[in-house]
């Protein structure tokens, strides 16, 4: 029986051993996996999002705020690569500018 190692640390596995096969088929002792949870968000059973792309708020005033400064943020941006002459990068941020209006006017119509 040839001996397998880990992967990352190089420690010899012994055969009583617990450890894991990731999907690359690379070799991980237990000592060097951290396990994690990962959060996903359905409704009516159809994911809609997970804890990387979903964002929760406790105030409409909260989501309302987030909305503004998002689009404060791209203004800002959009101002200083103006300056720049950088085409591309103008047309980045006006889109980005653009996603953000329509998202706050989309929900607070203004």
């Amino acid at each position: 029986m040839n001996k397998i190692y880990c992967s990352h640390c190089g420690k010899e596995i012994k055969k009583d051993e617990e450890f894991i096969v990731a999907s690359d088929n690379e070799v991980y002792c237990r000592d060097c996996v951290e396990e994690n949870t990962f959060t996903t968000y359905s409704i009516g059973g159809e994911v809609v999002g997970d804890e990387n792309d979903i964002e929760e708020y406790d105030t409409i005033e909260k989501f309302e705020k987030s909305l503004k400064d998002e689009i404060k943020h791209w203004e800002n941006c959009l101002e200083e690569y103006k300056k720049s002459d950088d085409e591309h990068m103008i047309t980045f941020y006006r889109r980005k500018l653009e996603s953000a209006k329509s998202r706050y006017n989309e929900h607070f119509g203004e």
